[in-house]
């Protein structure tokens, strides 16, 4: 390509300086940013300690996925995300609703990333850790994953309607 175009960088400071704050304060539970996603909605920015923290588009922090619903206090948060280790691969759904995130451990997690909950967790796909997870479909909560060792798998997550748990 011979691109002679201008190139406007801007700088999100609000956010940087948040992922500071939280790498910095109570012996850096949240950890340094692994993985980033963006919506029409949102931006997600995954951590080395499992925590992704959800932006809206003025850069305001909205949600905090993997600490505890009956605690805010990160302090508690080491102790719910270890099992699954840092995030290495997140994606927003086109609606910006729901998160599907791939973490060193191998397991996949799909968020609901309004109320801030795990819709479903799948740890028995994958033996090594995800490199990569995106969403596939524009009308259904289908993805596809790869690991590290080059298995790929495509999951469709469905909610029967008698149920209130999703199946893959």
């Amino acid at each position: 390509y011979n691109f002679s175009g201008m190139i406007q960088s801007v700088s999100m400071r609000r956010i940087g300086a948040e992922l500071v704050r939280y790498s910095q304060r109570q012996k850096n539970i949240i950890g340094l940013p692994t993985a980033l996603s963006m919506s029409s909605k949102f931006i997600a920015v995954g951590t080395q300690r499992g925590i992704i923290l959800i932006f809206d588009l003025f850069e305001e922090l909205r949600q905090q996925l993997g600490i505890t619903a009956t605690s805010n206090n990160l302090s508690d948060a080491s102790v719910v995300v270890e099992r699954y280790g840092s995030v290495s691969s997140i994606d927003l759904s086109p609606n910006g609703e729901e998160l599907v995130a791939g973490y060193t451990s191998g397991t996949i997690i799909l968020w609901d990333v309004i109320k801030g909950t795990i819709i479903k967790s799948v740890t028995d796909m994958h033996p090594s850790p995800i490199t990569c997870v995106r969403f596939i479909s524009q009308k259904s909560l289908t993805i596809v994953s790869v690991d590290a060792g080059g298995l790929v798998n495509k999951l469709s997550f469905t909610k029967p309607l008698l149920w209130t748990m999703y199946t893959v």
